[in-house]
Formats: C-alpha cells, sequence, structure tokens
C-alpha cells in the first residue's frame, strides 16, 4: 500500500459531481473534493471519476501511478473547444487542475474476527451516505473521534471468503466489517476538536469481478463497525450497519 499522509476534511465540506446537465453552457466551474481513480497509460493519463465521466490536465504528468486514488480540485472550462460538447467526442473532459490529493487505499482482507477488540482499535461514530465507486473502488467517508490532527489512523476492511456472499430473496450480500486503528509510532498533538470526517478507498476488485463474472450489474454490500466494546476494552460488543448497492458498469448521465 503506498503511503500517503493524514488527510481529513471537515462536515461542512460538500462533494460536487459533475453531470452532463452543467454542458450546455459555456462558463467555467470550479469543482472541489471530486474522488478519481488514476488512469495511466504511457504518458497519458487521466483521471476517472463517478458516472463514467473521465478528466485531463496537462499537470497530471509525474507522482502518480495507474490505480491511485485522489481528491482532485479544478476548473472546468465549457469555452475550450474539447469541451463544448461536454467532451463527448473527445470522451473526457480537459480540466485546469488546481490540487491532487493522494488518498490511503486498502486491500479488502478475506479473514475477520467479529469478538475480539485489538490494540489501539478506535470507534466509528458513522458512515455518511455519500461515497463514490469508481473502477472497483470504493470511497467511504467515515467519521470518527482523533487525538490529533498529525496523528495518522489505518482502516481495514475484511469478509469471510468461505462464507460470503449469503444470498437473500435471490440477491448475494456481502458482510464486510470495517475497523480502524490509530497509528502510535506518530507523536501525539492534543486537539480539543476530537471529531473529524476521513476520505479512504477501499479496493474491492476482488469481490466485484466474482460479480461481474457472474453477470451481475450491482455489487450490494452491508458494511458493518465498531459502535461499542466491553468495560474492559477487550471485546466488540455492538455493531452498527450501513447499506450500499454499487453499480458495476455506471452510465454516464
Amino acid at each position: 500500500m503506498k503511503k500517503y499522509s493524514l488527510f481529513f476534511i471537515y462536515s461542512m465540506l460538500a462533494v460536487i459531481f459533475i453531470t452532463s446537465c452543467l454542458g450546455n453552457s459555456n462558463q467555467k466551474i470550479t469543482i472541489a473534493n471530486q474522488p478519481g481513480v488514476v488512469i495511466k497509460s504511457g504518458n497519458d493519463v487521466k483521471v476517472q471519476l463517478s458516472d463514467n465521466i473521465s478528466i485531463y490536465s496537462d499537470r497530471l504528468t509525474s507522482g502518480i501511478d495507474d490505480g491511485d486514488c485522489l481528491l482532485l480540485k479544478y476548473t472546468l472550462d465549457y469555452g475550450l473547444d474539447a469541451n463544448s460538447d461536454s467532451g463527448r467526442t473527445a470522451g473526457f473532459f480537459t480540466v485546469d487542475l488546481v490540487e491532487a490529493n493522494g488518498l490511503p487505499q486498502y486491500d479488502i482482507k478475506n479473514e475477520i474476527d467479529t469478538v475480539n477488540m485489538f490494540g489501539n482499535e478506535r470507534l466509528i461514530t458513522t458512515i455518511q451516505q455519500r461515497h463514490a465507486f469508481i473502477l472497483d473502488r470504493l470511497f467511504l467517508y467515515t467519521q470518527h473521534q482523533v487525538d490529533s490532527f498529525r496523528l495518522q489512523n489505518f482502516f481495514e476492511i475484511a469478509y469471510n471468503a468461505k462464507s460470503e456472499p449469503q444470498v437473500t430473496n435471490n440477491r448475494r450480500i456481502y458482510n464486510l466489517y470495517l475497523r480502524v486503528f490509530r497509528n502510535t509510532e506518530v507523536e501525539e498533538q492534543k486537539t480539543n476538536n476530537p471529531e473529524s470526517i476521513f476520505i479512504n478507498v477501499f479496493n474491492l476488485s476482488s469481490i466485484a469481478q466474482k460479480e461481474k463474472a457472474l453477470g451481475n450489474d450491482s455489487l450490494l454490500l452491508k458494511i458493518r463497525y465498531v459502535r461499542s466494546f466491553n468495560k474492559d476494552t477487550t471485546a466488540v460488543t455492538n455493531w452498527a450497519e450501513t447499506d450500499l448497492n454499487l453499480s458495476l458498469y455506471p452510465q454516464r448521465k
């Protein structure tokens, strides 16, 4: 896993997604907090966004690899010839990149322990409904307590590969277990702001490809996350959950 510095945003920030209905006016718009996945082939670099939309910038030339996950800020000018038809002829929008921050990316694990609490484990307050699923990568927005702005957290998502998915009413549903741990190797710097929103990416290719091979067009998830431990902080006593229905073949709107 590529190492990135801690990146978090506050809940007041909103993610803005491009839709084709914006492309009829010759104007410049600035789009912030846009999740995307790098597609790199030789010197050609583009970023795939939600709804099967891609962007190109001549500033996306170095320091990134194929499959990297980013949070972007850029200006989109519909006055450019390449963007006049919402980028449909070229197959992508040409943008002026302002900022690109790397996001941590985690692979799914195929073994779980749903009983024991692990060292330096934290509670997750909530998983927000906003998310993005791009090229089999799930961008997830979670909220939990932090002790320091400098203190990096590590996330883990896992499932029981031997028994998943569970089939209910002919629907294949994967039970995934999300957990978060703090990195004790970083010196703490206390803060009075205990709640932050973290954006992390989980590579779900292993299960997404199974569903695609079966001819399914959706990936159904039930994500469980720890809400409480026992008094001795040795075991998990309560799991919360949220359901996601992810399109495996998103179409441009």
